[in-house]
């Protein structure tokens, strides 16, 4: 029986292996348990979601951020294919608010946003706005 599941993977790192330079091998570890596993790339999210950020009000930079998604979403092109990484979806998590999310937005290996208490408050609404402009 085949299954229309859609796949949603959240990584990242503690705050004790960013401050160790280990966010590279630490996503590269978490990221390899997808090899060999037959994905639908078009139906998968790849969540980074450094957990020093999560509901701390700590946000990545933009640089961070950046360099974790492009991470990824190499990684995806290396061991599946260019195809798959350009159709998996790459969002970041971890103290989402409408005031940080514009800046992450553009950049170019971010696709979205994993929202966490925001979701709970009015200002959701213009993080909604800001995704759809």
């Amino acid at each position: 029986m085949a299954c229309e599941l859609n796949l949603v993977y959240c990584i990242g790192e503690s705050e004790e292996q960013r401050d160790k330079e280990q966010t590279e091998e630490v996503l590269d570890e978490q990221l390899s348990a997808l090899k060999g596993v037959h994905i639908d790339w078009t139906k998968t999210i790849i969540v980074y979601e450094p957990r020093w950020a999560m509901g701390t009000g700590t946000i990545a930079s933009a640089d961070q951020t950046q360099e974790a998604c492009e991470q990824i979403r190499e990684w995806v092109a290396k061991n599946f294919s260019q195809a798959d990484a350009d159709a998996t979806r790459i969002v970041y998590g971890g103290s989402v608010t409408e005031s940080n999310c514009e800046n992450l937005v553009k950049l170019p290996d971010v696709d979205g946003f994993l929202v966490g208490s925001s979701s709970t408050k009015p200002t959701f609404r213009t993080i909604f706005e800001i995704m759809h402009r």
